[in-house]
């Protein structure tokens, strides 16, 4: 046998930062052993072959040297494993004994369970490493074939390196001379390449978008929400939205699509939050990035140092003014956005669904003096790169796939009631509303999906387009804007609590479902749904 050491993955997900490591330390000083169990990713199977090998080496020799690695404060442990435990029928199970497991497992049973007798400290310098070289398990995968074949014979190089595959366990042997020794940092184990418009379609076995919406994550008080796991304040947003979905029995999600403002001034800080965040959804529900798909608000673009001052002057929109976005995008999808900021996807939902995703940047506008922010404007030439980028034509439709849908943050008619036309006052309202309404019927989309005024309303719009003399052209979509899932209840319009969106693809219909969530749990008695919707099929023919 060549292999003869793993890398095991973690994430702190369930546990305050650090803890998991902690616990079961905690464990092994009071029993002597702990088990840590493997959340497996989706796609990974138990490799029993590779594990009886490693069970005959320990029956030999003792315990296993394995290393534990924390993707997300990158850091690594020594440690020693003294047996391997699975169901032959591989199922998941429970711990072999619950006193011998930190409590938090009792969530979730595990597929294999681990037996350690001893975690050391972590291991600062990642040169450690290079002592070893991947061997690539086939068996590890449910397709019985490895997608980290680039990988196979290669020297382990670094912790971004281990970081950036999507991945649960690695296999090792001592590094020898011959072995590759390059460095690999964008790979996807889907081999949808790193772009803005991927071209291949981005398979998932679940029919459920996750919709968020003005998260707002701040540097001071505008959140909503902790940051913190396990705060004495109440739960962080990610335990939140986690603990809402498993009440609904929802433990997949195929994607996740943002409305913009994810921040609140557009600070690095804050888009260092919103990238832990979205770590922490992708390692929960084994997501890549090209399963997320997100557009700009006003508050991620810094036109000035107060976004959220209706009185600030804005000279100008420049290159500096979305350069923390900017950054904050390459190190979410390792690709650098494109002058619009717009993006797309092309989903396959549950292997059955097939579904369009395109955002478009509707804070693309230079700006006047004494006008906050220009509020909305996308532009003909944004909506002609886009279409061309996802394929779209003019062209009618034979039927209703794919079920294309479009994001923007600022609102495509208006959906605030007591909303006047003030002259001083900038409106919610994209300015090219008309324009961009006509190229929603031309591109065939179904639904709109934006945020911005922190206002849940769902509307149906049939628009006509007159392509040619005598020949109209009628258009049914529908229009959803969402609360804000994030900000603090100061800035709130929605009863003042937050809410995230539930776009769900069945055979019969799509159902589209508003939650209320709370920091705190909240009174039993209060329904949680404050939308629920569902679009037939039929009505897009």
């Amino acid at each position: 046998m060549t292999i003869q050491r793993m890398i095991l993955r973690f994430r702190d997900l369930s546990t305050k930062s650090g803890d998991t490591i902690a616990l079961h330390k905690k464990v092994i000083e009071e029993k002597g052993f702990v088990f840590w169990g493997w959340w497996n990713k989706a796609g990974e199977n138990v490799p029993e072959e590779t594990f009886r090998e490693f069970m005959s080496i320990i029956d030999s020799n003792g315990p296993l040297d394995v290393f534990l690695f924390d993707t997300g404060t990158l850091k690594l442990y020594p440690a020693k494993m003294k047996s391997i435990r699975w169901d032959t029928r591989l199922k998941e199970i429970d711990p072999p004994d619950w006193e011998s497991t930190p409590l938090y497992y009792k969530e979730k049973p595990c597929k294999v369970w681990y037996e350690l007798t001893e975690i050391g400290d972590f291991i600062k310098d990642e040169k450690v490493l290079r002592e070893w070289t991947y061997v690539e398990v086939d068996e590890l995968f449910e397709t019985k074939k490895s997608v980290f074949k680039d990988f196979d014979k290669k020297q382990v190089f670094s912790f971004n390196e281990l970081r950036h595959q999507e991945r649960t366990i690695w296999f090792l042997k001592e590094f020898e001379s011959g072995d590759k020794t390059h460095e690999i940092l964008l790979y996807d184990t889907s081999r949808v390449n790193p772009a803005n418009f991927p071209e291949k379609i981005i398979e998932s076995d679940s029919s459920t978008l996750l919709w968020l919406s003005d998260i707002h994550f701040s540097e001071d008080s505008n959140h909503a929400f902790p940051y913190e796991k396990g705060a004495q304040s109440g739960y962080n947003l990610f335990e939140t939205i986690q603990k809402d979905l498993q009440s609904q029995e929802l433990n997949k999600i195929g994607g996740i699509i943002i409305t913009g403002d994810l921040t609140w001034k557009a600070s690095k800080k804050e888009f260092e939050r919103v990238h832990n965040f979205l770590q922490d959804i992708m390692s929960c529900y084994s997501l890549s990035p090209n399963q997320i798909i997100l557009c700009p608000g006003n508050h991620d673009i810094a036109f000035s140092d107060e976004p959220w001052s209706k009185n600030t002057p804005v000279p100008e929109y420049t290159e500096e003014s979305e350069k923390n976005y900017s950054e904050f995008y390459k190190g979410l999808f390792s690709v650098t956005p494109n002058e619009y900021l717009s993006s797309g996807r092309r989903l396959l939902l549950e292997k059955t669904f097939l579904v369009d995703v395109c955002s478009l940047n509707s804070s693309y506008l230079r700006q006047t003096k004494d006008v906050f922010q220009g509020h909305g404007y996308v532009g003909n030439k944004q909506q002609d790169f886009v279409a061309k980028e996802m394929r779209w034509n003019d062209d009618e439709r034979k039927s209703i796939f794919p079920f294309r849908i479009v994001l923007l943050h600022h609102h495509v008619v208006p959906v605030i009631p007591q909303e006047l036309a003030v002259y001083e006052q900038q409106s919610s309202v994209v300015y090219d509303a008309g324009a961009l309404c006509n190229w929603i019927v031309k591109k065939h989309v179904n639904l709109v999906l934006h945020g911005h005024m922190h206002h849940t309303k769902i509307l149906r719009e049939k628009r006509s387009l007159l392509l040619k003399k005598d020949n109209v052209k009628w258009h049914e979509f529908t229009i959803a804007s969402l609360g804000s899932t994030g900000v603090a209840s100061s800035h709130n319009q929605l009863d003042n609590a937050n809410v995230y969106g539930i776009v769900k693809f069945t055979d019969k219909d799509i159902n589209l479902t508003v939650r209320k969530i709370y920091s705190k749990e909240p009174d039993t008695s209060t329904d949680s749904t404050s939308v629920d919707l569902k679009i037939p099929y039929e009505e897009y023919e």
